[in-house]
C-alpha cells in the first residue's frame, strides 16, 4: 500500500476531538467529501496528515497528499495530483486521466483510496468541480480537503477547526500539571518552547503569562509556535508585553480584520521584529523562491556566502519561520519552504526594502541558468536528479514563462524547460498551450501550414519548435515534417527534431521514411556519443517495424556494448528493450526475457514507470511463446496493475487484451470474453481505434468459433468483424495479423449469411493481398488460412456451415443483442454478478429487457439447472400477491379449497424474479423483507416455517430513492435487494445496436408475414436510429412488426414505419444544416439521457458507455445542468 504523506517533525497536541470527528465522518458514516476548515495557522494540514497516518489501514488502495498552494485552475490541480500518483497526463482530458489513475488504484487492490488536497482555498472553483466529477466516477475514493473556506459542493461535510483551548487568565501559583492537561494551547507553547530551549520549564511563576500569550493569540497553533520559539531570547513575561504592544497596534490599524487572522498576522509581525537585521533581510529575499529552495541555492539569489546562508536558514527554521522536508530522490537533501501566511508577509517586507526587483531578477537569472544546466544533464548519468530538480522548480519556471518582467527569449528558454517536465508528467495540452503562446511572442504560428522559422531566430526558438514537434508526433504526426523542415542544418536542436520526425513517419505507416530519418541524423555535424548510439537504436526500431528482425538483432547486439559505455543510461535501457523485442520476433524467448528484465531494472532505477507496462507485456509475450501461459498471465496482470495505477488507458487495454488471449487459449472463455469486452469499452471511450479493432476481432472470432453458433451470434460476429475490418482499412493497418483474422472471419460470416456476392468480393481482395505480400514478414500461418478460405469461396464452395443451429441452452447471453459499449459493459457485469450468489436489483425504463437480463443472470449461475420463477408485483392486489408468493393451506380463506405451493417455495434452489417491485404494496414489503432476511416462509393459514434457498433478482422502472422519501417504499427492503445493481441501458444509449436489433426482428418476425424476403432502405435505418424510442426495444419490435404488415415492396421505406414516428425521426431526414442537426440531436440525447436517469450523471455515464468526465464536458458545452433533471 502506498502512503505518500509529508513529514511533520513536530509533535501533535490538542486535537483529539477533531481527529475523532474525522473518523466518525469518514470511517463510520462513510462520508466521501470532507473539508477541514479554519483560519490560517489553525493546523489544518497537520490534522489531516496525522489522521491519515493513524487510519491508513482503512485505505488499501493508498493514501496520497497533494498541496494545491500553487494551483490556480483545473489543469494545475490535475498536474499536481498526477505528479503525486506518478501518472503521465498524455491526453487532452486531464481530469479523465486522473480519474482513471485513481480508479485503477482502487481496482488493483479492491480497496478504498484517500486523497488529501491541501490549501484548496487557492482554487476552490476548480477543486469543487473536479471533486463533484471524481466523487461519481471513482466510487472507492474519499477526498479530504483543507481550506479556509468551504467548497459548497453536494455531499460535502465540513469539520471546522476551533482554536486550541486556552484560558482567558490563570491565577498565579496555579497547579502547572493541571493547566497543561486542561489547556491544549498552554501545553503546545511549553512543548515548543522546550524544543527551542531544552532548559525551559513551565513553573507556577510563569504559567499565568503563558496562558495570557495563548489567549492573546486566540489559540492559533502557528501563532503560538512562533511565540514559543522566542523563549531563547525572552521570558514569558517579556513576550506578553511585547506581543501585547504589537497586537494592539496591529488591530487598531486593521479595522474589520477577523480577530484570529489579526492574531496570526500580529504574531508573524512580532516575530519579524524580534529577528536580527540580517535574518529579516534573508527571510524577505527567500520569499522569491517558488515552492521552496535548497541551501546551496541561497547565495546566488540572496547575496551571502554558503556559511552565512546555512547559519541564517537554521535560525529561521528554529524560529518556526521555515519548514523543511527531505527529498529522498535527491539523496535526502533538505528542501526549505515557508507557510503561505509567512511567505506573503515576507514578500510584502521585501518590497519595503526596495530590493524586490533586483532580488527577483537575480532569482530569475539563477533559475534560468540552472535550467540550462539541468537540461544538459538530462542527457547524461545525472538525468534522474536533473529531471527531479526541474520538476521541483516548475512553478517558478511557469512564473517566468507567463511573467511580464522577463524578456521574450528568457521566456522561451523557460518554456522549453517547462515542456521538458510537462512532456513527461503532463498534462501535454498545457505544454502545447505554453509553446503556442510563447511562439506567438515572436510572431510565429506553430500550426500554420506554411510554417517557416525566420532567419536569425534565437536558439531558444529552435528548441521550442522541436518540443512542439515531439508532442505533436502522436497527435498530428503529419505536421511534424513541416516543423522539423523549418530548422536550419546547423541547428543544435536538429538531432531531437529528426528523432521526432522518424517517430511521426512510423506513426503514419511510412516505415521507409522513418529509416531514412536515421540516415539524415547520421549526417548531422558534431554529434555526441550518446546521439550516435541513439541513431543506431532508431535504425534498429525501423528495421523491426519493417519485419527485418534478423538485421535489427545483429545491429542491436553490436550496439549494446557501446550503449553500456555511455553515462546516459536511458539509451542503454532502450537498447535492452528493443533487443528483447528482436529476440522475441526471432523466437529466442529466453534471451528476450533476460533483456527485458535488465531493461526493467534500469527503468526502475531511472524512475521511468511509463515503460514498465510495455516491458511487462513483452516478458509475458515471451513466456507465452515458450508455452508458459501461467507465467505469461502473471506478467500481463502486473502490466494491468501498473497501467491502472498510472491511468494509462492504452496500456490497460493492451494488458486486458493480451490477458484475455491467454485465458481464451486455456479454455476460460467466459472470463476471456469479459476482458475482451472491457478492452473494447476502453478503446471506444478513449477514441483508440486500433484497440477497438483488436477487441472486435477477438470477440467476433470467439463468437464465430463456437461449436454451434446461433443465427443471432453469427449476426453479431459479422457486425463486429465488419466494424474491425473497416477500422483497419481506415487506419491503414492492413499488414497486421489481426487484420487478416478479421478478414478471414468476415468472409465466413458473409457465407453463413448467404451473401455470396459480398463473400466473393472480399475473397478476391484477400487473394490479391496474398499475392502482394507473399514472402514478406506477415506471410505466415494466419495469411495462409485467410488465403485458403478465400480460394474456397472463389472456387464456389459457398455452402453454409452445416453446424449452424439455434442458440444452445447454456448460451445465456445470446439473446441480449448488441455490441455497443453499453451492452459490452452490461454483459461483463452480468457475468460477474452471475458468478456470485448475491441478490440483484435491475433498474431501467420499460422495454429495456430487464427480465431478459434476469434470465441471463440465472442461466449463467450455478442455479441454472433449477427453476426460474417470475412474478409481476404490481399486477396483483396485496392478498393475492401474498398467496402467490408464500402459498396457502387448504381453508386459509374462502375459496382456498386445496393447498397451494407459493412461488418462493417453487423457486427453491433457483432464482425468483420480482418484476416491478416498486409497485409492491407497503404491507407486502414488510412480509417480503422478513422472508428474505430469514430465508424462511410460512404459508397463509399455516404454522410451519419452511426454509427456502433462493436468489432474488428484482426489477423496477420506479425511482426507488424518491419512493423511499415519499414513504412508498421501505428503505430497509431497498438495502436488502440492492446488493448488486444493474442499470439496463435504454435504446437511446445504445443507438449503434439499432441496425442489428432491427435485422434480428426483421428475421424473427418474418414468419408472421410470409412471402417476399424484406430488407431496410438506408433512409429507414437512419429514421430508426434517430427516433427517441420511449418504449425502447419493445417499441422497436412493434415498429418492425407494423412495417412488415403494411410494406408493399421488398424494401421497407420510412413511410412504412408507424405514424407516431413521423414527428420525430422521419422529419430529421429533411432537416437543414448537418452540423446543426448533429448538435441539436446530441443536446436532445443528453437531455433524454439525464431525464431517464433522473439527473444521476454517474448512472447516465455508465449506461451510455461514455466516461463521466467526458459526459460532464458535453453537458457544459450544451449548457445543461444535471440538477435540473433530478425531479423528473
Amino acid at each position: 500500500m502506498d502512503v505518500l504523506l509529508p513529514r511533520h517533525h513536530t509533535g501533535f497536541i490538542g486535537r483529539e476531538r477533531e481527529l475523532a470527528a474525522l473518523s466518525a465522518a469518514i470511517i463510520k458514516e462513510t462520508q466521501r467529501l470532507v473539508t477541514l476548515t479554519g483560519f490560517g495557522g489553525a493546523g489544518k494540514t497537520r490534522i489531516a496528515v496525522e489522521w491519515a497516518r493513524r487510519e491508513q489501514a482503512h485505505f488499501a488502495a493508498g493514501v496520497f497528499f497533494t498541496d494545491l498552494a500553487s494551483a490556480t485552475d483545473e489543469d494545475g490541480i490535475c498536474r499536481l495530483i498526477a505528479n503525486t500518483l506518478g501518472a503521465v497526463l498524455t491526453g487532452e482530458d486531464a481530469p479523465e486521466h486522473v480519474a482513471r489513475a485513481l480508479t485503477g488504484r482502487c481496482s488493483n487492490t479492491g480497496g478504498n483510496l484517500l486523497l488529501i488536497l491541501d490549501n484548496v482555498e487557492q482554487c476552490v472553483e476548480g477543486a469543487g468541480h473536479l471533486a463533484a466529477i471524481w466523487r461519481e466516477s471513482v466510487p472507492g475514493m474519499t477526498m479530504l480537503f483543507t481550506s479556509r473556506i468551504r467548497l459548497h459542493i453536494p455531499g460535502e461535510r465540513e469539520i471546522a477547526l476551533p482554536s486550541l483551548t486556552s484560558p482567558a487568565t490563570l491565577e498565579k501559583n496555579v497547579d502547572v500539571q493541571k493547566a497543561l492537561s486542561s489547556f491544549a494551547a498552554v501545553n503546545l507553547f511549553v512543548q515548543r518552547a522546550q524544543e527551542a530551549d531544552p532548559s525551559f520549564e513551565a513553573t507556577p511563576n510563569n504559567i499565568a503569562d503563558i496562558a495570557t500569550i495563548c489567549s492573546r493569540l486566540d489559540g492559533l497553533p502557528l501563532a503560538i509556535e512562533l511565540a514559543a520559539a522566542r523563549v531563547t531570547v525572552l521570558g514569558p513575561r517579556e513576550i506578553v508585553e511585547r506581543l501585547g504592544e504589537r497586537l494592539d497596534a496591529f488591530q487598531s490599524s486593521h479595522h474589520g480584520t477577523p480577530e484570529r487572522h489579526s492574531s496570526l498576522r500580529a504574531a508573524v509581525d512580532w516575530s519579524w521584529n524580534l529577528l536580527g537585521e540580517s535574518e529579516r533581510e534573508m527571510l524577505a529575499k527567500l520569499s522569491v523562491f517558488r515552492g521552496g529552495f535548497f541551501i546551496e541555492d541561497v547565495p546566488a539569489v540572496c547575496g551571502v556566502n554558503i556559511r552565512q546562508a546555512t547559519d541564517i536558514v537554521q535560525r529561521l527554521k528554529a524560529g518556526n519561520l521555515l519548514r523543511s522536508e527531505r527529498i529522498e530522490a535527491l539523496g535526502g537533501a533538505l528542501r526549505f519552504s515557508m507557510l503561505e501566511s509567512i511567505a506573503g508577509y515576507a514578500s510584502e517586507r521585501l518590497a519595503g526594502y526596495g530590493e524586490a526587483p533586483e532580488t527577483r531578477a537575480r532569482w530569475q537569472e539563477w533559475l534560468l541558468g540552472k535550467c540550462a544546466r539541468w537540461r544538459d544533464e538530462l542527457r547524461n548519468e545525472h538525468a534522474p536528479a536533473a529531471y527531479r530538480r526541474l520538476a521541483l522548480e516548475l512553478d517558478g519556471i511557469l512564473d517566468i514563462v507567463n511573467g511580464a518582467h522577463a524578456g521574450i527569449e528568457e521566456r522561451a528558454w523557460a518554456c522549453v524547460s517547462a515542456a521538458d517536465v510537462l512532456s513527461r508528467q503532463g498534462p501535454h495540452n498545457l505544454a502545447l498551450q505554453l509553446l503556442q503562446q510563447t511562439a506567438r511572442l515572436f510572431g510565429i504560428d506553430l500550426d500554420a501550414d506554411g510554417f517557416v522559422l525566420p532567419d536569425g531566430a534565437p536558439v531558444a526558438l529552435h528548441w521550442l519548435v522541436v518540443r512542439y514537434a515531439i508532442l505533436m508526433k502522436d497527435r498530428a504526426p503529419h505536421k511534424v515534417g513541416v516543423l522539423v523542415g523549418a530548422l536550419p542544418a546547423d541547428s543544435p536542436a536538429l538531432f531531437e527534431g529528426v528523432n521526432a520526425l522518424s517517430m511521426a513517419k512510423a506513426a503514419l505507416g511510412d516505415l521507409e521514411g522513418s529509416l531514412e530519418c536515421t540516415q539524415r541524423a547520421e549526417r548531422i555535424a558534431n554529434l555526441h556519443d550518446y546521439q550516435r548510439v541513439a541513431i543506431k537504436d532508431w535504425r534498429a526500431v525501423a528495421l523491426l517495424q519493417l519485419g527485418k528482425s534478423e538485421e535489427a538483432w545483429g545491429l542491436l547486439k553490436d550496439l549494446l556494448p557501446e550503449a553500456q559505455k555511455l553515462t546516459h543510461r536511458r539509451v542503454e535501457a532502450y537498447v535492452l528493450m528493443h533487443l528483447g523485442i528482436a529476440a522475441s520476433d526471432l523466437g529466442h524467448y529466453g534471451e528476450a526475457i533476460e533483456y527485458c528484465q535488465r531493461a526493467i531494472a534500469l527503468e526502475t532505477e531511472l524512475g521511468n514507470q511509463s515503460n514498465l507496462a510495455i516491458l511487462y507485456n513483452n516478458i509475458a509475450k515471451n513466456h507465452s511463446g515458450q508455452g508458459e501461459r501461467d507465467q505469461a498471465a502473471d506478467w500481463y496482470r502486473k502490466s494491468l496493475h501498473i497501467s491502472r495505477a498510472l491511468g494509462s488507458a492504452s496500456n490497460e487495454a493492451l494488458a486486458l487484451f493480451n490477458l484475455a488471449t491467454i485465458l481464451r487459449d486455456t479454455g476460460k472463455t467466459a472470463e476471456a470474453m469479459e476482458y475482451f469486452e472491457r478492452a473494447l469499452a476502453i478503446g471506444h471511450d478513449t477514441r483508440r481505434p486500433l484497440i477497438e479493432a483488436y477487441s472486435l476481432t477477438a470477440i467476433g472470432r470467439m463468437l464465430l468459433g463456437q461449436e454451434t453458433p446461433s443465427p443471432a451470434l453469427l449476426r453479431r460476429a459479422h457486425d463486429m468483424l465488419g466494424s474491425a475490418h473497416e477500422i483497419y482499412r481506415r487506419t491503414r493497418q492492413t499488414t497486421s495479423a489481426n487484420f487478416l483474422l478479421a478478414l478471414e472471419g468476415l468472409m465466413r460470416c458473409e457465407i453463413s449469411a448467404g451473401n455470396t456476392g459480398r463473400a466473393r468480393e472480399l475473397a478476391r481482395d484477400a487473394l490479391a493481398f496474398h499475392e502482394q505480400h507473399k514472402g514478406t514478414a506477415i506471410d505466415g500461418e494466419t495469411m495462409q488460412t485467410m488465403a485458403q478460405t478465400a480460394r474456397r469461396i472463389v472456387e464456389g464452395h459457398t455452402e453454409k456451415p452445416a453446424d449452424v443451429a439455434p442458440a444452445p441452452e447454456n448460451d445465456a447471453l445470446a439473446e441480449i443483442i448488441g455490441h455497443s459499449p453499453a451492452i459490452a459493459r452490461l454483459k461483463a457485469l452480468v457475468r460477474k454478478v452471475a458468478a456470485s450468489n448475491v441478490d440483484v436489483l435491475i433498474l431501467g425504463e420499460t422495454g429495456t429487457g430487464k427480465e431478459l437480463i434476469a434470465r441471463s443472470i440465472h442461466g449463467l449461475s450455478a442455479r441454472a439447472s433449477q427453476a426460474f420463477v417470475a412474478i409481476n408485483c404490481g399486477a396483483l392486489p396485496p392478498h393475492l400477491l401474498e398467496s402467490e408468493l408464500f402459498g396457502h393451506e387448504k381453508g386459509a380463506f374462502t375459496g382456498a379449497d386445496v393447498r397451494k405451493t407459493g412461488l418462493m417455495e417453487v423457486a427453491h434452489q433457483g432464482t425468483l424474479f420480482l418484476d416491478e417491485i416498486g409497485e409492491m404494496p407497503l404491507e407486502m414489503q414488510v412480509k417480503l423483507l422478513r422472508a428474505l432476511q430469514e430465508r424462511k416462509i410460512r404459508r397463509l393459514g399455516g404454522t410451519q416455517e419452511i426454509g427456502i434457498d433462493i436468489r432474488v433478482v428484482a426489477a423496477t422502472v420506479q425511482d426507488l430513492d424518491r419512493s423511499i422519501k415519499e414513504g412508498r417504499f421501505r428503505q430497509d427492503l431497498y438495502y436488502r435487494i440492492n446488493v448488486m445493481r444493474i442499470d439496463a441501458p435504454s435504446l437511446r444509449e445504445r443507438r449503434d445496436d439499432i441496425p442489428l436489433l432491427a435485422s434480428h426482428f426483421l428475421e424473427s418476425l418474418a414468419s408472421e408475414t410470409p412471402g417476399t424476403k424484406r430488407a431496410f432502405a438506408d433512409q429507414t435505418l437512419k429514421a430508426l436510429r434517430n427516433h427517441q424510442w420511449p418504449g425502447n426495444v419493445r417499441e422497436l419490435a412493434n415498429a418492425i412488426r407494423h412495417a412488415l404488415a403494411v410494406a408493399q415492396q421488398p424494401v421497407i421505406m420510412p413511410s412504412d414505419l408507424p405514424a407516431s414516428m413521423d414527428s420525430v425521426s422521419v422529419k430529421i431526414l429533411a432537416s437543414g444544416s448537418p452540423a446543426q442537426d448533429a448538435l441539436n440531436r446530441e443536446r436532445a440525447e443528453l437531455a433524454e439521457l439525464l431525464r431517464n436517469h433522473r439527473g444521476d450523471v454517474g448512472a447516465a455515464a455508465k449506461a451510455s458507455g461514455v466516461h463521466m468526465v467526458t459526459l460532464y464536458r458535453k453537458l457544459k458545452k450544451h449548457g445543461l445542468e444535471a440538477s435540473d433533471f433530478r425531479d423528473g
